[in-house]
């Protein structure tokens, strides 16, 4: 039994880890009663350790008949909410990644505190709550100097048109991991993918000192350029790695990038409540 409580104060709630033998086999019936004992015998020998984690609480008190101060401490099994707790950690780091790989970290933040000043408006569905106005100028920003690359897959209306939905998904999902493998490698900004469009931009983002992507404060616009060309060139020659579902011929892209352009980076958001 492992713990970390110090001295007992009024109210102390610490959690504790023990280890608990379980059985792992259990008896087994038998005509013979000499030979049943000598079989749990050894079943008893055959053990596993599992952690479990409880929660105690210590109080300090007097004691009604001695007179003696005494402590009272109540300790509780919460190994299923702990795993529980764990789950829920775990599933929200995955919100929070996927969420990182479409905002910016000023956007995350401005979500996360819960800033954002709403009006409700009511619709079939519920009520649904809309960012306002002024809220949202604060997430508006302008930036000069910026490289902007817009890509396009040759022949996907006709491809699209010929195989199954879930075969133009999983030919998108296959071509677009490949192009954020880039974007990462060549330090351009994703921003965002519309059909089979994919539009990045460089000289607008970088990572900070936590890995989050937030607005370059120094941005380098004949570097961006270089980077948003140098993604471009190689997302030409990746792509035809991947091949299309209708004739299993290499994938053609066309790309076309305007460089040091004026771009303006809006956030979009709206809550659903009900």
């Amino acid at each position: 039994m492992n713990s970390d409580a110090g001295s007992c104060n009024d109210g102390v709630l610490f959690r504790l880890l023990c280890e608990e033998e379980v059985d792992v086999e259990a008896d087994e019936a038998g005509a013979d009663e000499d030979k049943d004992a000598e079989t749990d015998k050894d079943d008893s020998d055959d053990v596993a350790t599992e952690e479990k984690e409880h929660e105690v609480t210590a109080v300090l008190l007097t004691d009604p008949v001695a007179g003696r101060r005494a402590c009272l401490i109540t300790q509780v099994d919460v190994s299923a909410r702990a795993h529980v707790e764990r789950q829920m950690a775990a599933l929200t780091g995955a919100q929070l990644a996927m969420l990182e790989s479409v905002f910016p970290r000023h956007v995350l933040e401005y979500v996360v505190v819960g800033n954002m000043h709403t009006t409700t408006t009511n619709n079939n569905s519920g009520r649904v709550h809309v960012m306002g106005a002024t809220a949202m100028s604060t997430l508006a920003t302008q930036h000069n100097g910026v490289s902007i690359l817009f890509m396009d897959i040759v022949g996907f209306t006709l491809m699209a048109k010929e195989v199954a939905a879930h075969k133009v998904m999983e030919f998108l999902q296959e071509l677009f991991s490949v192009f954020d493998t880039l974007c990462d490698h060549y330090g351009v900004y994703k921003v965002k993918t519309t059909g089979d469009c994919y539009i990045v931009a460089g000289a607008l983002m970088c990572r900070d000192k936590s890995g989050f992507l937030v607005i370059d404060p120094c941005p380098d616009a004949h570097a961006g350029a270089g980077a948003v060309l140098a993604f471009a060139k190689a997302m030409l020659a990746h792509a035809r790695r991947v091949v299309m579902p209708h004739n299993g011929q290499p994938t053609a892209v066309r790309a076309r990038a305007r460089a040091r352009a004026r771009a303006r980076v809006r956030a979009r958001a709206r809550a659903r409540d009900g």
